[in-house]
């Protein structure tokens, strides 16, 4: 059986949808600096929704988007994202429509790990898969 290595991207952010969904532009590399636009789920993050309005959903979307900000280090490219695959077809894995990822600043801080302590310390409800 093969186990697939998780991918490694560079990500500018766009903006946080919620505490578990942020926009970002990746840098996709090659010879045309190809970049697309994701919607990336936050692996193991599960904060309230924003629709339906959840308690501690607005506060977890700022909270994700202050963290943005603050570890964006000024350069194009300020954030590391790391994204996972089947391990039979390595396929990356998605749900709803956005790619599984951890999100990582140059300072080795770990968004996904952040806002799920957030999360969890101000006993704010997950939303869905919780």
């Amino acid at each position: 059986m093969r186990y697939p290595t998780p991918a490694l991207w560079r990500i500018r952010p766009l903006f946080a949808h919620d505490g578990d969904t942020v926009y970002a532009i990746v840098d996709r590399g090659g010879e045309n600096k190809q970049q697309e636009t994701w919607r990336i789920r936050l692996k193991g993050v599960f904060a309230p929704e924003i629709s339906p309005p959840q308690e501690g959903a607005v506060e977890c979307q700022r909270f994700v988007q202050e963290w943005l900000a603050r570890h964006g280090d000024g350069s194009d490219w300020p954030l590391m994202l790391e994204t996972f695959r089947t391990p039979k077809s390595d396929v990356d894995i998605y749900t709803l429509g956005r790619i599984i990822g951890v999100i990582t600043a140059a300072d080795a801080a770990v968004l996904n790990d952040e806002i799920q302590a957030f999360v969890t310390a101000n006993g704010y409800p997950g939303g869905i898969g919780s």
